[in-house]
């Protein structure tokens, strides 16, 4: 049997090959957002949050797409001016 190629670093995100993955309480962490906030982005449609994976019953964020999303949340508010 081959063994899960999963390393955890101290915070408890998973590096792999395909992505970098953590539950949703060290994705908040990550994001420096409470885990309530992080549940009202991932059910907004409006904010287009990334789908997060279900493994075993868990949600795992890729942090890897989160990241893009993170930046393209900055750039399209860097571009509207105020009024």
């Amino acid at each position: 049997m081959e063994r899960d190629a999963t390393m955890m670093d101290p915070n408890g995100i998973g590096k792999r090959s395909n992505g970098r993955w953590a539950r949703n309480k060290q994705t908040a962490d990550y994001l420096n957002i409470s885990v309530m906030t992080l549940w009202r982005w991932k059910r907004d449609p409006k904010l287009g949050f990334p789908a997060a994976a279900v493994v075993n019953g868990i949600e795992r964020n890729n942090l890897d797409l989160v990241d893009e999303w993170m930046a393209s949340n900055v750039a399209a508010e860097r571009q509207v001016e105020p009024a």
